[in-house]
């Protein structure tokens, strides 16, 4: 049995088939004995005058697998001071799914000039939205924009915003049902536009695949069942969920539904995710960086090529 680490970033219904396979003993079955551990992506370097945020584990070392969102990851990998050469397997949202949540005074995109706009981290998914919902409103998210670094949960901005020291944040489900329910509104329907992102994924570093390829490949058939189990037994899920979310039943619920609608039961990695974010966070003075370099689709081809995801939705009701 092998020993290993695996990162997760945050305690969100997207890293249920993590815990599914972590807690049901998927890995195991896979020859995997896997301690999770909370890698914070909120540490911060500064390189060239710019504060840009490190992965809080260390990759390739003592924790070489974090399952995280690709976007922090991506934009950490903008600056060559950072030293490891994390590359992406797997993506397991494609396109966004918060809903951006304001003030009732903010009736479209373009209210929100010179208004409060928090997110959670800096380079991460809530900032990467935002600065592409200002684009489609020709507004300067640097100039145009109050952008308030939250440094917490979604939990932290829904606070802020029922406090008055917010005028828009982005959030997901239970809380973005919270939110409307005390007369906030969304001006637009996030979802709806079909935005690309490089949601929550399997990263490694090129390194430790390169030396551990069996390692890597039974980590992702335990995370692929895991996957599986969610897609398809809504019980067991919020079974799981339950011991790792701070949420009550009705909450639990909710947030396991609007996952369920966008989890891919083949969770490749998302090229035009990536392109995006590298754009969008992409400064002057750094080198352009092709979206490629940041992903390895080979090993979640290889499984799906011998079958091994199909199996696992090839009971009856599928």
């Amino acid at each position: 049995m092998e020993r290993i680490k695996v990162g997760h970033d945050t305690f969100a219904a997207t890293k249920a088939p993590l815990w599914l396979a972590h807690d049901l003993g998927l890995f195991s079955k896979h020859g995997l004995e896997v301690e999770l551990t909370h890698a914070a992506i909120d540490q911060k370097l500064r390189v060239a005058e710019v504060e840009v945020p490190v992965i809080n584990v260390e990759m390739g070392g003592d924790v070489p697998i974090i399952v995280c969102g690709g976007v922090p990851t991506f934009t950490a990998r903008l600056w060559e001071a950072l030293l490891y050469d994390v590359v992406s397997l797997a993506c397991t949202e494609h396109t966004v799914h918060h809903q951006l949540v304001t003030v009732p005074s903010a009736r479209r995109l373009g209210d929100l000039r010179g208004k409060r706009v928090g997110v959670t981290r800096f380079g991460n998914m809530t900032e990467y939205i935002v600065r592409v919902l200002a684009r489609r409103a020709d507004l300067d998210p640097d100039r145009d924009l109050v952008l308030l670094y939250l440094g917490g949960s979604e939990m932290t901005g829904l606070e802020a915003l029922k406090r008055g020291r917010l005028d828009a944040c982005l959030l997901r489900e239970p809380h973005a049902s919270e939110a409307r329910a005390l007369r906030f509104t969304s001006p637009v329907d996030v979802p709806a536009l079909q935005i690309p992102i490089y949601g929550s994924g399997v990263t490694t570093t090129r390194s430790f695949l390169g030396r551990q390829p069996a390692i890597v490949e039974a980590f992702l058939k335990g995370f692929l069942e895991g996957t599986a189990i969610f897609l398809q037994d809504e019980a067991r899920s919020l079974e799981v969920m339950a011991r790792h979310m701070a949420l009550g039943p009705s909450e639990l619920q909710r947030a396991y539904r609007e996952v369920r609608t966008f989890l891919p039961r083949k969770p490749f990695p998302s090229i035009e995710g990536t392109r995006l974010a590298l754009e969008v966070f992409r400064r002057p003075a750094l080198p352009a960086l092709d979206p490629e370099a940041f992903i390895d689709p080979e090993p979640l081809r290889r499984l799906d090529a011998s079958g091994f995801i199909d199996a696992l939705y090839a009971g009856p009701e599928n």
